[in-house]
């Protein structure tokens, strides 16, 4: 949470949140989790839904649990779209707080104009075009999809040759080489090596673009859940991204890395939708016999390790993805923790 957020407010930032696909899923998701209250008691329930905007959040929807425990901990059932909302609110709403010049009632009122607009696109109203922050005399940074910056860096085909002339990595005792198949030694000193550091989401306005192409393309950011062995198992043969939230878990999704400029609809900063993690990048998954198997893992990521849109890409690019490489230890720990081989898997920069 920012120094601005509510106090009232802080705790559905810093609590659990289940996200489910979709408005139809909510009550499925509530049941189950009601049904399980001997593991998980829970003593009062409050359904923003029914009754939009919770205090210091006007507009906000979804259920909010308060289970019976000496810390008070609570938990969300959200939609993607109502956890945009509080991605929104953290970025666009509550530094209006303290802004000069913001007068509270229009503010408050594009703040439920936003939720309103996020609701049709859970119940595919046509039509219902985003609000605009600026045509209510509001900052454009309050907007729900503000303007990209300029792009350092938009020759596609100069990016990719100039990602191909640093491909060489350069970490711990691996230096000047293209690719390489670790040992198990090596890929152990990573897991006990892997620094806790949590990369945090791309600028507001590059994640709400990601958000809007998305939606634009009629898609909806469907449940992405943290990866099994029985799930890995049933998966296509194919190049796939990855992240790893702060609790170690692993999510990926498919993707195309052989052209790097041309990004999948779902993007790393879109796996665990606006939360900082401890590490992205791409993997190949190869058929041994019936099952499956990690052949190929690259820590590139364009949304947490460099940005075209930053004006350090270079240096970025040249340095930042070596120093991003040793993520890939909390990448290994979490695969083996699930009982997923990745034996002779090859390490590559791009």
């Amino acid at each position: 949470a920012t120094p601005e957020t509510p106090k009232d407010i802080v705790p559905f930032y810093t609590q659990p949140r289940v996200i489910v696909p979709s408005v139809d899923d909510v009550e499925a998701a509530a049941g189950r989790l009601f049904a399980a209250g001997s593991l998980l008691p829970i003593r009062r329930v409050t359904r923003f839904d029914e009754k939009p905007g919770a205090k210091g959040l006007p507009g906000f929807r979804g259920i909010w649990c308060e289970t019976e425990s000496k810390d008070d901990l609570g938990f969300l059932i959200l939609t993607p779209n109502q956890n945009r909302f509080l991605l929104w609110a953290r970025q666009g709403y509550f530094p209006a707080l303290t802004s000069e010049g913001i007068e509270p009632k229009v503010r408050d009122w594009y703040a439920r104009s936003v939720a309103d607009h996020l609701v049709s696109l859970d119940f595919r109203v046509p039509d219902n075009l985003p609000p605009r922050a600026t045509e209510r005399s509001l900052p454009d940074w309050m907007e729900l999809y503000p303007a990209l910056p300029p792009a350092a860096v938009s020759d596609d085909a100069k990016l990719i040759e100039f990602l191909m002339m640093h491909r060489e990595l350069h970490m711990g005792q691996c230096q000047g080489v293209t690719g390489f198949i670790p040992t198990g030694q090596t890929i152990a000193q990573w897991i006990d090596a892997a620094p806790e550091t949590l990369y945090t989401t791309p600028a507001a306005a590059t994640l709400q673009s990601m958000f809007k192409t998305l939606s634009d393309a009629g898609q909806s950011r469907a449940v992405i859940n943290p990866l099994t062995r029985v799930g890995f198992d049933s998966l296509h043969v194919g190049a796939y991204l990855y992240a790893i939230d702060r609790y170690g878990r692993v999510r990926i999704t498919r993707g195309n890395p052989a052209s790097l400029v041309d990004k999948p609809a779902l993007s790393h900063a879109l796996v665990f939708p606006g939360e900082p993690v401890l590490a992205a990048g791409w993997m190949t998954i190869g058929a041994l016999d019936t099952n499956r198997v990690v052949t190929m893992v690259s820590p590139y990521s364009e949304d947490f390790a460099c940005s075209r849109y930053s004006p350090t890409f270079r240096d970025d690019v040249t340095m930042g993805i070596d120093r991003f490489s040793v993520t890939m230890g909390h990448l290994f720990a979490s695969l083996r923790a699930i009982g997923i081989p990745y034996d002779e898997v090859l390490i590559q920069k791009y």
